[in-house]
């Protein structure tokens, strides 16, 4: 239950992340690039919330590295999710719609 608390929060963050920045001009050609990555944008989000609840995937697996172990997590459910939402958008999704 906390996994899926985890992702849910992090999808809203995400969403609510870039739709912030998609509203307001930003400058810096460093943070658009960022906004406009699903994987990074939700990487570091996901680092954070993984922080934050002191959660992480790798102690069985490689032991645990402290903000290593964060950092891989979130880079994984940052990429589990994306290939989720990616294939849903797909499959479910409208083609031609505008944002």
């Amino acid at each position: 239950m906390d996994w899926l608390f985890l992702v849910g929060a992090g999808k809203i963050a995400m969403y609510m992340v870039r739709s912030f920045a998609r509203s307001n001009e930003i400058k810096s050609k460093f943070f658009v690039k960022l906004f406009e990555c699903n994987f990074c944008v939700g990487t570091w989000i996901y680092f954070c919330l993984m922080c934050f609840f002191r959660m992480e995937l790798t102690s069985g697996i490689i032991g645990y590295f402290p903000l290593v172990s964060e950092m891989l997590s979130a880079m994984i459910v940052s990429f589990v999710l994306g290939v989720f939402s990616d294939g849903w958008t797909l499959r479910f999704g409208t083609f031609g719609a505008q944002e």
